[in-house]
Formats: structure tokens, C-alpha cells, sequence
């Protein structure tokens, strides 16, 4: 497996195997989901469900790409927005 140099965010360290926790707030009613909220809570069911190691390491380390991804994205749509001039700051779900 090739590793991702422009990496910057993760959620899962495969040489611990600890997954970033669950926040409590996501698991509030009417909680508005978030793409890399959703990756940390697929992550943590990863961990709860599948039982083979090799596995569950695997799926974990492809789920923390996406993560990774979603960050270096949503952090390049404040950057377009901020430039874009038109006011308001960034919001989820904007």
C-alpha cells in the first residue's frame, strides 16, 4: 500500500490501533451530521463490529484516507469562500 504524503488529518494510528472517539454531541437528537463526523462514527462501528484484525486494519486505514480527504477538502472550500468576497464566514451546511 502506497502511503499519501499530502496526508494531514487522521483518525485511526495503525501502529496503536486507537480510533478518534465518537463526540457525545454527535449522538445528540437532531445532531446535523458532518462528512468527517460521520468518518470518526464509521470508524468507531468498524472497530466494534468486525471482528478479524487484518480486516477491521484495513478497512480502518481506507476509512482514514476519506477522512483525510474530507478535512483537506472542507478546508479548501473556506479558503474559496473566504476569497470569494462575499461576507458571512463559513458555516456547516453552507
Amino acid at each position: 500500500m502506497s502511503k499519501n504524503s499530502q496526508k494531514k488529518y487522521a483518525l485511526f494510528d495503525p501502529k496503536t490501533g486507537h480510533v478518534t472517539q465518537i463526540k457525545r454531541s454527535y449522538l445528540e437528537e437532531g445532531h446535523q451530521p458532518t462528512i468527517c463526523g460521520e468518518h470518526i462514527v464509521l470508524a468507531n462501528l468498524i472497530v466494534e463490529l468486525v471482528e478479524d484484525p487484518i480486516a477491521r486494519k484495513r478497512i480502518l486505514e481506507k476509512v482514514d484516507i476519506v477522512y483525510d480527504m474530507g478535512k483537506r477538502m472542507g478546508a479548501k472550500l473556506v479558503e474559496y469562500h473566504n476569497a470569494s468576497g462575499k461576507g458571512g464566514g463559513w458555516r456547516e451546511g453552507y
